[in-house]
């Protein structure tokens, strides 16, 4: 009777143990987003969209087309095809509609993957993907230029180039439409060549040139307050904020008879400056990875682009689809 009751226990425990192993069997897998990068791609034949798997260093999808600009959750693709923009919905079924207006090459799209910018004869435009219409940000006959999304996405800023030979920093409520613009900076000369709000949303960096210098200055959007952050720093190009809204990089032209264009990385509040990387380099475009371990840098080599990863807290550095002879315009989308 014993030997009856312990073949019944040991019987039961089997078949739970079963179920249980089937039940995980069962189970969905979960897959861990992570950071991939959008490149546009040149064969010397053809132009591609090329995807790159950040984590194990290799290209898993590339599309024909000439890559322009991608949502942050890779859901949307702008590209450039036989002199027609389009928008694909869809990467796997290659869903798409025509635009009818050049997707914008030096502003993002909108944090939350809704809408995207678009220019037409120094006009700029937003495209929304919920209605596929566009709303211009501004009515002024004056050329607009570097449109970007605040953080929160209720702000656009954007820059005004008028004739008379200077350009200013505005920005526009992008939920109250019949709203006003803000005039952030009030220059009577010169030139503003890039822009960067921080993580927090307060300030905006961006690059102002004149004549004779390059300076690196910031505002604050809600009192006006302007700061100088660097001065004399010739051939500023690009600048992007760190996460901890102190921090900015940025790539600086060293060297008069032997130029190179390196990274360094500005302290805003102690404003003291150092390179991240000292190779001899001519880094044309980079941009920081979403959790900001990653930068992926753009250098010529020759008469064609090189497409690299750099691990900020090593100096770490891989190739990025070093199988394309020219690679530019990186853009990082997060893809399970």
């Amino acid at each position: 009777m014993l030997r009856v009751f312990i073949q019944a226990v040991v019987s039961l425990h089997t078949v739970i143990l079963c179920a249980v192993v089937g039940m995980r069997l069962l189970a969905p897998v979960m897959t861990e987003e992570r950071p991939h990068l959008l490149l546009a791609a040149y064969t010397g034949s053809m132009n591609y969209t090329v995807i790159h798997d950040t984590q194990y260093h290799q290209t898993v999808r590339l599309t024909p087309g000439w890559f322009i600009s991608a949502s942050t959750d890779g859901n949307y693709i702008t590209q450039s095809v036989m002199s027609e923009y389009k928008l694909i919905l869809d990467m796997q079924t290659q869903n798409q509609v025509r635009l009818d207006r050049r997707p914008n090459y030096n502003s993002t799209w909108s944090n939350d993957g809704t809408r995207f910018l678009l220019e037409e004869n120094g006009d700029i435009y937003w495209f929304d993907t919920r209605n596929m219409e566009s709303v211009p940000i501004a009515n002024y006959s004056w050329t607009e230029k570097y449109a970007a999304w605040s953080p929160d996405d209720e702000w656009l800023s954007f820059v005004i180039s008028h004739p008379d030979d200077w350009e200013n920093l505005f920005i526009r409520s992008t939920t109250d439409l019949d709203s006003e613009l803000v005039q952030l900076t009030f220059f009577t000369e010169g030139d503003i060549l890039a822009t960067s709000w921080s993580p927090d949303g307060i300030e905006i960096a961006y690059i102002y040139s004149t004549e004779n210098s390059f300076s690196i200055q910031k505002v604050n959007t809600l009192t006006g307050h302007k700061t100088v952050l660097a001065e004399n720093a010739a051939g500023i190009h690009q600048i992007h904020w760190l996460p901890d809204s102190q921090h900015i990089i940025y790539n600086l032209q060293t060297g008069r008879r032997f130029v190179s264009i390196q990274l360094h990385q500005l302290n805003t509040q102690t404003l003291e400056s150092r390179p991240i990387d000292d190779r001899y380099v001519w880094i044309t475009d980079f941009k920081p990875s979403p959790d900001h371990e990653w930068v992926t840098v753009v250098r010529r080599v020759g008469t064609s682009n090189v497409t690299e990863l750099m691990y900020l807290p090593t100096g770490e550095i891989h190739s990025v689809a070093p199988e394309f002879p020219g690679t530019s315009l990186p853009h990082w989308i997060t893809l399970p």
